[in-house]
């Protein structure tokens, strides 16, 4: 649940031969999708991964379209 709209995030983490990350979260609606990332030096990116997670479940959808 997202601020009263049920949904979840969708978590995907890539990491490259080149040492960095892309750590991204997914939110599929019914009129939009979010997209939030993370992108940097793949250990720097394993340390704040509980961190993201956390900012990324702190997001609110609220009103209409756009909002």
């Amino acid at each position: 649940m997202i601020d009263g709209s049920s949904g979840r995030f969708v978590l995907v983490n890539l990491t490259g031969p080149s040492g960095k990350t892309i750590l991204g979260a997914i939110r599929p609606g019914e009129e939009q999708t979010w997209f939030v990332k993370m992108t940097g030096d793949s250990e720097l990116v394993a340390r704040e991964r509980e961190a993201f997670e956390s900012f990324v479940k702190s997001l609110r959808f609220r009103g209409g379209r756009g909002q």
